[in-house]
């Protein structure tokens, strides 16, 4: 798929921009993928090209037109063309293969040979129509990309200084605080404190829920707090606490930042992406099979899913269920914009420490950092609220009240937004069955202590401006709690108020026009595409401006 005519000059601009600026090489790894009919399901939902191989595996066949039946795939068959790479390759680096790339299609080894036995003038593998068997497919493969092999570096493009307003962009990434329980030689990740709050003015006061926490041998909750990455972080308080259910099964954290405890009821009975594909067997399930935002043609908005409920399932004032967060690929992208900005970057970290949240929050909002929810009332989109920061490296169960007074169809329609690629959802639900203001106690702190032996006690004991700084990569607090009676219906959290700020070494001046194109409204958005659809592809040369500009197949 090539872009509409109307975005060729757009797109050509940004991504001759991030060709001129990026280098280094990509590698992809292939993975097995279990075999079974809901796994091809799933690959086809998230827009898969089928590549079908016999049992020899000495040709590749695009299966084209693919319709999925009760035990068997159908579509129109044909040959593939172009470089490929070997079958079965454990680590490759991408090559030109006509429209296939390696993020974008699934392998489909059959046990089914080319030719008829005793019949080598009938070739079972010949262009036009094709039905597979399940029960004929021996080993299904997908690509993913290898991290540990890549590498990418950039070079800016100077053309003067200007004043940009890079908050937004400067709050993409962080690894923040991290969290994690420990018992001997055994680690549980958690997940991070307050991430997003990269000035002072966004310090916050933050929730992580530590889901089955590794107990000592002694019966202690044994917690470390540590700074993986160039930052330097401010914690003002730290505290575990046991929160009770009150019967409910769930805990979460709603977008005013409370606790609220719930029971799942309700899936979507139709979700809708922006590609006109109904995903809701994506979203039914806490299963790893997300949804991220990821419609190529999305142009004069930002990406979407439309979600339709029956209303009479619900009350008045239900609470919209997400398990959600912001994608590695998020971090990608900040790396990119962060190299952009220069020097400049720890120049506006000074200047903007004291900023308005408010208008910073409605700054992510607009552009589609944040996870925004609306709900159609007389056939009109009327927003209700935001999800911002929860971070990229674990989902958090993120709730929203929703008030249907003024709903009179027969359904509750709800839509998500966010910009190209940044948030990914496991899971959507809606439920009468919540409950705030819930019974919290604090659990005894027994030990406090950096990674220096001090006790840091008086830093993190009350929320007063007296911070625990750790301001060098593996800094840590350690943190013994004494456990509570286990409890079915409640949860132990750990809270955490404070902020961080990141570190950058970059000396080269920022790269103006690359900002021209990030400060306007889409700009993220625009970026992300850009920059996704440039690891998709391999130009011949990065000075060929005649290299054809392709993407994802999109249904």
């Amino acid at each position: 798929m090539t872009f509409p005519k109307k975005s060729n000059t757009v797109y050509t601009f940004l991504l001759l921009l991030i060709i001129s600026i990026s280098t280094g090489c990509t590698f992809y790894k292939t993975i097995e993928v279990e075999n079974t009919k809901q796994q091809i399901k799933y690959q086809y939902d998230i827009g898969k090209q089928f590549i079908i191989h016999d049992s020899n595996e000495q040709i590749d066949y695009l299966l084209n037109e693919v319709s999925i039946e009760s035990d068997y795939l159908s579509g129109t068959l044909a040959l593939t063309t172009g470089k490929k790479h070997s079958p079965h390759k454990k680590s490759f680096t991408k090559k030109s293969v006509d429209v296939q790339e390696p993020l974008s299609v699934i392998h489909l080894y059959t046990s089914i040979a080319r030719f008829d036995e005793g019949e080598t003038s009938r070739d079972r593998f010949q262009p036009g129509p094709f039905i597979l068997p399940f029960n004929s497919i021996r080993t299904i493969e997908i690509h993913e990309k290898d991290k540990s092999a890549s590498s990418f570096g950039t070079t800016a493009i100077t053309v003067g200084t200007v004043v940009v307003s890079i908050g937004t962009y400067l709050a993409i990434a962080c690894n923040c605080p991290q969290v994690v329980s420990y018992s001997g030689d055994s680690i549980q990740y958690h997940g991070s404190l307050f991430p997003g709050s990269v000035l002072k003015s966004l310090e916050r006061d933050d929730y992580v829920i530590l889901h089955d926490p590794l107990l000592s041998e002694e019966g202690k909750i044994k917690l470390r707090i540590s700074n993986e990455d160039p930052e330097h972080q401010y914690i003002d308080q730290l505290k575990a606490l046991e929160v009770e259910h009150d019967g409910y099964a769930n805990l979460g954290m709603n977008n005013h930042g409370e606790l609220v405890a719930y029971n799942k009821s309700k899936v979507p009975f139709e979700a809708i992406n922006g590609q006109s594909k109904d995903i809701s067997n994506l979203l039914k399930n806490q299963d790893e099979q997300n949804y991220a935002f990821d419609n190529f043609n999305a142009f004069e908005e930002l990406n979407e899913v439309q979600l339709k409920f029956e209303k009479s399932d619900f009350l008045e004032n239900p609470t919209l269920i997400l398990n959600a967060q912001q994608t590695e690929w998020l971090d990608t992208v900040a790396n990119v914009i962060f190299y952009q900005a220069g020097k400049y970057q720890n120049k506006w970290v000074e200047n903007k420490d004291n900023s308005s949240p408010d208008k910073w929050k409605k700054n992510n909002q607009k552009r589609g950092l944040s996870l925004n929810v609306y709900l159609k009332i007389n056939d009109a989109w009327e927003y209700v609220g935001t999800h911002h920061d929860v971070g990229t490296n674990i989902k958090r169960d993120l709730l929203m009240e929703l008030n249907l007074k003024e709903v009179k169809s027969q359904y509750v329609e709800i839509k998500l937004e966010s910009a190209f690629k940044l948030w990914e959802i496991d899971y959507v639900g809606l439920t009468n069955e919540w409950k705030t203001n819930l019974n919290i106690k604090p659990l005894k702190l027994t030990l406090a202590e950096t990674h220096k032996g001090d006790n840091a006690l008086e830093e993190i004991s009350t929320a007063d401006d007296s911070y625990l700084v750790q301001k060098e990569i593996g800094n840590y607090i350690e943190l013994h709690f004494e456990a509570p009676a286990q409890n079915a219906f409640s949860s132990i959290v750990l809270n955490g108020v404070g902020y961080y700020h990141k570190i950058f070494e970059n000396e080269h001046k920022m790269n103006l026009t690359f900002f021209v194109k990030l400060k306007k409204k889409l700009g993220l958005q625009d970026v992300s595409r850009a920059l996704y659809q440039y690891q998709l592809i391999q130009p011949t040369s990065p000075k060929n401006e005649n290299s054809t500009i392709v993407s994802h197949r999109s249904n």
